[in-house]
């Protein structure tokens, strides 16, 4: 009677240890799946921060043209010293 209830008792623990192995491995698919998208988040979120640098750094040069020319009208237009006042806009 003793071996007949051990023999119950294993019979039991293997069967909750299958059952065990199985949620542990659809636990492990789900967390790989998570870990590639994750990944892939990583991925593109790295491709997305230097596409901003390169934008940033086109930004501030396209910026830093457009104040040199600026800074080249201002100076074309601005009227010499020696001018009349009719050049200058002065309708009188």
């Amino acid at each position: 009677m003793r071996l007949l209830e051990t023999a119950l008792v294993l019979n039991d623990e293997r069967g909750n240890s299958s059952k065990d192995l199985e949620k542990m491995k659809i636990r492990n698919e789900k967390l790989e799946a998570e870990a590639k998208e994750l990944r892939e988040m990583q991925a593109a979120l790295g491709k997305a921060k230097k596409e901003l640098e390169e934008l940033k750094a086109s930004s501030a040069e396209e910026k830093k043209n457009l104040e040199v020319e600026l800074g080249n009208l201002k100076s074309a237009m601005a009227p010499a010293k020696d001018e009349p006042a009719s050049a200058r806009g002065a309708c009188y």
